[in-house]
């Protein structure tokens, strides 16, 4: 699965798809441990807190020196997806990797994953039937819950001294789940199931920004009219709590409830809006691969500027992702500007590595460098 999908919030239904990372510490410790934390049934395995997606539990689980049920995966590092929900049956499509630390991007295998995950009740989960199970129970966990990769990498290859995955004694999987669609089992089959509708504040909050109801200040954008809500805006940005609640909170026009924004254009202004109202960008496949990466750095600056932090690392994924020949000194530049460390190793990683640096220019990827 490309990377983009993984992680860009504008694809796919997020009812449906998630991610979750699981950094492992003190790798070496839970590698000659004979139980590791989390470990079912004797198997040594660091296990992720749980996460949701599809309405159902899952966790990452990892084993550093290989999964007892997979033969042959001695000596390797193994990765699973593990179904929490029980008692539950559930298909869906998964992808594990693990994340490049110098990099902050996870390698993904080259294709999902499609699977059926069987988490059957145990005597503890027919009497409190799932979502209140018993927190206690230990049980162990059924084979056909979990799903994975029994040989994702050899030991020995990811504990070489060169090695980009594991650094500092600590190692970090990335999962991506998508596809889900399941049944939550019940003790009773003919009792009617009832499942718990899907987080939808979001929703209610973006339509505020396109009704504009309750609008309180306006923001002019070169000339553009932007009506919006002080209090949302003062929730989710520091920067403009201070400028809209602040002490010293000035406008630059006669108009109380106006403020004058410089140095910004109007379709930035639109989606940092649209980002701060719904917690996801604004639809972009109707905007060429240039088109798309000079809005993304415009909001990325806009995002630095008004710090909102989610944003902004969001925007160093999708340009890291977007890396090229043409544009990798530019998006150093850009990334240095803004104190984005990860998109800066990112460019400094693809500019030294690249196969086509003689298209780059020498010249101009060794004075990029040096200014870092």
């Amino acid at each position: 699965m490309p990377l983009t999908e993984w992680a860009d919030p504008i694809a796919g239904d997020a009812r449906q798809q998630g991610a979750h990372m699981l950094e492992v510490t003190r790798y070496s410790h839970f590698l000659h441990r004979r139980r590791g934390v989390g470990s079912a049934g004797g198997r040594r395995c660091v296990e992720s807190v749980g996460f949701t997606v599809g309405g159902y539990q899952w966790a990452i689980l990892f084993y550093p020196d290989g999964d007892d049920n997979a033969p042959g995966s001695s000596g390797y590092v193994s990765v699973s997806l593990a179904l929490v929900t029980r008692p539950a049956r559930v298909r869906a499509s998964f992808n594990l990797g693990l994340v490049n630390r110098a990099t902050g991007l996870p390698s993904f295998q080259p294709e999902d994953t499609t699977a059926v995950f069987d988490n059957a009740a145990c005597c503890c989960c027919r009497m409190y039937p799932y979502p209140y199970p018993i927190p206690t129970c230990r049980h162990e966990r059924k084979q056909g819950s979990c799903h994975g990769v029994p040989r994702l990498m050899r030991r020995s290859e990811l504990e070489a001294s060169s090695s980009a995955y594991l650094r500092d004694d600590a190692v970090t999987v990335a999962c991506v789940v998508t596809g889900v669609t399941g049944t939550a089992l019940t003790s009773s089959p003919g009792a009617p199931e009832i499942r718990v509708p899907e987080r939808n504040l979001h929703l209610h909050i973006g339509k505020l920004l396109v009704s504009q109801e309750g609008a309180d200040v306006t923001f002019d954008v070169d000339g553009e009219a932007f009506a919006a809500h002080r209090i949302i805006l003062a929730a989710r940005s520091p920067v403009f709590e201070a400028e809209l609640y602040g002490s010293s909170s000035t406008t630059e026009t006669d108009d109380a409830h106006t403020v004058t924004v410089r140095d910004m254009r109007p379709v930035t202004f639109r989606a940092l809006l649209h980002f701060i109202y719904t917690d996801s960008l604004p639809a972009m496949s109707h905007l060429s691969m240039d088109e798309m990466r000079e809005l993304v750095q415009h909001l990325l600056a806009a995002a630095d500027r008004y710090a909102v932090d989610r944003l902004k690392v969001m925007c160093e994924h999708i340009l890291a992702r977007t890396l090229h020949v043409e544009n990798a000194a530019t998006t150093l530049a850009l990334a240095d500007r803004h104190g984005c460390d990860r998109l800066k190793h990112a460019s400094i990683h693809f500019m030294a590595s690249s196969s086509d640096k003689s298209e780059m220019g020498d010249d101009v990827a060794i004075e990029a460098l040096k200014t870092m």
